[in-house]
């Protein structure tokens, strides 16, 4: 008797771990069945390429034969002429991540593209599960977090788009992960890679700089970094690409009418929508850039207030903000909002469950993943989904108290 009571617990606990493992194979398996239907649905545009993966690999094509130049200065890139066998999607990114794609070009184009839709895929997972010891209230049920990012459609079109951006949720983990880990230097160095999407490292770097106290090693390590992909960027496309650069992306932008701005889910996309015919495009552009310098400022002044509050909230309402005041930006480029999704949920569950408020945090975060494959439909909606965010971030951080939350103690402008 004394023995089978002595056992019970190591073996309710051994339930408890296979339990919770089993379920982490289940939630895995039906993200790799959805992915399997979405792969089975664009292999004809993926292997055609007819994705923007197409823009990359082109790229990679014309570094490894030592055209890089022709990127950003020729015919190329004025539009006037298309490379053979490919046409050439405006490779507006930072001229070093063009030296990524580089080994995809030895490969012919349909199992480049396939290969960097599994490795897309991966890297979705990998954020997951770099970002779980950093949210621990989240930790302990792993298989709703990899149902969260494996359902949110922003991935699904990341991953099967041929698009970069879960690269850029890579970098932005890391770069929270290193802050929360007070390891400022690590973290600018991080943000400093994320400048191939220039519009979404911009806004970050400058309101982390603001909020933290540690500002000159944050700049120190992003310096360092920067210093070395300029001139990886230079080995890339020459001097003459890399002097040529900001040029080529005046005229890109000339062109607004062609990339539906219309759909895009920032403060651009909103102000584009309800001042269309009311409006002149340098009006609209006045409008953005005041909307956007007041969310970058308010954001600053919450996070700097709110004193020994969380630091995944401030991140996220960094990241929400990030978001709304970027310039170029579409629907694959919210996968960045796992970071803020994470956050709010994460903040949720840390609290005593006798107080918690705001009950109705889970079902607004499970209608937003499970529901944005029928915002997808209509892209303009996701832009009101991230002013919704930003608001709620906003007034958490606005109503917070000094009080610590365990496990999640850091705040950003103390790190």
């Amino acid at each position: 008797m004394l023995s089978s009571e002595t056992n019970a617990p190591g073996r309710s606990n051994g339930f408890s771990v296979l339990a919770r493992r089993a379920t982490i194979v289940i939630s895995l398996l039906v993200c790799v069945a959805i992915d399997i239907g979405l792969a089975w649905q664009a292999r004809r545009p993926i292997s055609l390429g007819q994705t923007d993966f197409i823009g990359f690999y082109t790229a990679g094509q014309l570094v490894s034969q030592g055209k890089g130049v022709e990127l950003f200065v020729g015919p190329l890139a004025d539009g006037s002429a298309t490379y053979p066998n490919a046409h050439l999607i405006g490779f507006t990114h930072a001229p070093y991540e063009a030296l990524l794609y580089v080994p995809f070009a030895y490969l012919s184009y349909a199992p480049a593209a396939w290969l960097w839709c599994i490795l897309s895929i991966l890297v979705a997972n990998v954020c997951i599960f770099l970002l779980l010891p950093e949210i621990p209230a989240i930790a302990a049920r792993p298989d709703l977090a990899i149902l969260a990012v494996g359902l949110f459609m922003p991935v699904m079109i990341a991953e099967f788009n041929g698009q970069d951006s879960l690269l850029t949720l890579l970098l932005f983990c890391l770069c929270f992960k290193g802050l929360m880990r007070n390891q400022v230097v690590l973290a600018g160095s991080v943000l400093a890679c994320a400048t191939l999407k220039l519009p979404l490292m911009i806004p970050m770097f400058l309101m982390i700089v603001a909020t933290t106290s540690k500002r000159w090693r944050f700049v120190g390590g992003f310096a360092a970094t920067g210093s070395i992909l300029s001139l990886l960027s230079i080995a890339a496309v020459s001097w003459e690409g890399v002097s040529g650069y900001p040029a080529f992306l005046r005229r890109y932008s000339e062109h607004g009418d062609r990339y539906h701005v219309a759909d895009m889910p920032n403060l651009r996309g909103i102000a584009v929508r309800l001042m269309e015919g009311r409006a002149s495009e340098s009006e609209t552009t006045v409008v953005v850039f005041s909307l956007s310098m007041l969310a970058v400022v308010f954001a600053i002044w919450v996070c700097r207030r709110s004193g020994n509050e969380t630091i995944s909230l401030q991140f996220a309402l960094c990241v929400t903000t990030t978001i709304l005041v970027g310039y170029h930006e579409y629907a694959y480029d919210l996968v960045l909002l796992i970071l803020p999704i994470f956050a709010i949920w994460n903040w949720f569950l840390a609290q005593p469950q006798e107080n918690r408020k705001y009950k109705w945090i889970p079902t607004a975060l499970a209608l937003l993943v499970l529901g944005s494959p029928a915002a997808s439909l209509k892209p303009s909606l996701f832009s009101w989904e991230v002013v919704l965010i930003y608001l709620f971030l906003f007034r958490l951080l606005w109503t917070a108290k000094a009080s610590q939350t365990a496990g999640d103690v850091i705040a950003l402008g103390a790190v």
